[in-house]
């Protein structure tokens, strides 16, 4: 069975150039194959995906973006991610509704970001690589500004141990506050760790200001944090 359509009258609300007003036309095709285990092809744009449809729910199946879908098979589960994309905006309309506590179940494969901002917050030539899940994660980002690791300790704790972060002093750039509170509640409970912080000034000049940690508690009313 094969279905097409615009999209038009329909709001996705996801970062952009994900998401969507419904007034835009982005067209989509679907082809639905009906197996003992039902699947989905779907081509979005630069987006192609196979999404397998289970028992228990959820989503799974395999996303390539501006690349084929990676391989798929039984015992996965989730999503597989790969491929590469120029930029995506956080700040974007639409961005902070779906909560990632609410994401499915990601394995990133190789996958490439050009640039990603949030308000004053900029990451570029981003690979991510490995398992974005609430409950076990263990993800490893790389960039031009930042390096590191994100997981899941043997306690059941988050740990993000950064072996470096870059930041450029730009008088002219944007102030609003990458960690608004809309972010921050999202932000698990998670310990924080950072070997090298580089700060560099408007002349290209680089200093390495230390090293630091913090553990990040969150209660009812208030967030608790502890540095040294």
């Amino acid at each position: 069975m094969f279905i097409e359509s615009t999209l038009e009258g329909i709001e996705i609300d996801l970062p952009h150039p994900l998401g969507k007003q419904p007034r835009d036309a982005r067209p989509i095709a679907l082809q639905v194959t009906l197996l003992d285990e039902p699947m989905v092809n779907v081509l979005w744009g630069d987006i192609s995906a196979v999404i397998h449809t289970r028992e228990q729910g959820g989503l799974h199946g395999s996303v390539g973006i501006s690349v084929p879908p990676p391989e798929f098979s039984a015992d996965d589960s989730g999503l597989i991610v790969a491929g590469r994309m120029n930029d995506i905006d956080l700040t974007s309309d639409g961005s902070g509704s779906i909560q990632p506590r609410e994401w499915p179940r990601v394995l990133f494969q190789d996958m490439h970001i050009g640039e990603v901002t949030n308000g004053s917050f900029r990451m570029s030539d981003i690979r991510l690589d490995g398992l974005f899940d609430w409950e076990a994660m263990d993800l490893t980002l790389s960039s031009n500004e930042f390096n590191g690791r994100v997981f899941m300790s043997d306690e059941g704790r988050m740990f993000a141990d950064i072996a470096s972060v870059r930041v450029l002093i730009n008088e002219s750039a944007d102030r609003s506050d990458p960690l608004s509170p809309d972010f921050i509640n999202w932000l698990p409970d998670m310990d924080i760790s950072i070997q090298e912080i580089v700060v560099v000034d408007q002349e290209g000049t680089a200093a390495n200001v230390g090293s630091w940690s913090m553990a990040v508690d969150k209660f009812e009313d208030e967030i608790r944090s502890d540095t040294a």
